[in-house]
């Protein structure tokens, strides 16, 4: 995979590099992390690569928008996910632009890729990125030709067509995060990392065409103009940063200036889910991946995510995963 990222104001090569998608490392996988400084700001981003699959990730801390060209020769399929800010692509053999916003995530089909990307970072915040790209080879170790989401996909790459796999980006989930902060989080090493890392690609792809296959493509529904859509996903950051005290609903909706009817009835229409089940299910893998790091006991792990009584929390974690908090290092 040959790439080049220049900046389209600055016309400064900002990163280049050469490496097949499916190379083969003797260690099983190669990692690198790159820490840049430029007139519109800096970057810190990582980079982990093994047959078939290469992942990074990072972020941008921006003083203003900025205009950078990509190129990419290597045929791949891009597991995309905005996890803060937006991006704007004009791409060659692209039918039209691609806009990302915050929280967004979808499924790129390019065969190869050339095209410039607008890049902007919320207000006093990084713009912050997480894809994952596989090659077609490695694809066709998990086509089955009996799912309708991975036939869509080959016969995107039959046609050589370039595209979104879906016409409307969707709402990135809390389990997406989860398996996401897994990924980044990970101190496993060599080729026990390489397989590691490898399920958790299968798993975050299988929860995109899962989620495509359900709502198929519900977005096409939405009833929100782009300044509510705005503030639901405001709304559910707000959520995710309070989530040790979060606030009731008419707090919440008068935090981000909407009426609580119209902030419930958005809020489900965008996540496919209730405020209070996406807290919830946001609680529960926060606090396994807590409970994963072994840095808090079950105590503390129950106050980090806002249980005021670690038997309450004892009880709605033996409900979402089946097992008692204390046995999930035997159980994961």
């Amino acid at each position: 995979m040959k790439f080049k990222i220049t900046s389209a104001e600055l016309n400064e090569v900002l990163n280049e590099g050469t490496a097949s998608l499916d190379f083969r490392p003797e260690s099983g996988l190669k990692e690198r992390s790159v820490e840049m400084e430029y007139s519109f700001g800096k970057a810190i981003f990582h980079e982990i690569s093994f047959e078939g699959v290469h992942i990074s990730f990072g972020d941008f801390f921006l003083n203003k928008p900025i205009r950078i060209l990509v190129e990419g020769e290597e045929p791949c399929i891009g597991l995309h996910f905005e996890l803060s800010g937006s991006s704007y692509t004009e791409a060659e053999r692209f039918s039209e632009p691609v806009l990302f916003t915050s929280h967004q995530h979808n499924i790129i089909i390019a065969p190869c890729y050339k095209g410039e990307v607008e890049l902007t970072s919320p207000k006093n915040k990084p713009y912050k990125i997480f894809e994952i790209q596989i090659s077609f080879s490695f694809f066709n170790k998990l086509y089955q030709e009996n799912s309708f989401a991975l036939r869509i996909i080959m016969e995107h790459i039959r046609k050589s067509k370039h595209g979104l796999f879906s016409k409307n980006n969707l709402s990135i989930t809390p389990s997406m995060l989860s398996v996401i902060y897994e990924i980044i989080n990970c101190n496993r090493k060599g080729y026990i990392k390489k397989l590691y890392l490898e399920a958790k690609v299968i798993e975050l792809f299988t929860l995109q065409l899962e989620q495509f296959e359900n709502i198929n493509n519900a977005p096409d529904q939405f009833s929100l103009q782009k300044k509510d859509l705005d503030k639901i996903h405001q709304a559910k950051d707000i959520i995710i940063e309070n989530i040790n005290e979060p606030c009731s609903l008419i707090h919440l909706a008068g935090k981000v200036g909407l009426n609580d009817f119209k902030l419930k009835k958005g809020f489900k229409e965008v996540y496919g889910t209730t405020i209070f089940d996406y807290l919830s299910e946001t609680r529960m893998e926060k606090a396994r991946l807590l409970l994963l790091e072994g840095n808090m006991n079950i105590n503390e792990v129950s106050d980090a995510v806002g249980y005021k009584h670690s038997t309450h929390f004892t009880a709605a974690f033996k409900k979402k995963f089946g097992f008692l908090p204390k046995e999930i290092k035997r159980k994961e």
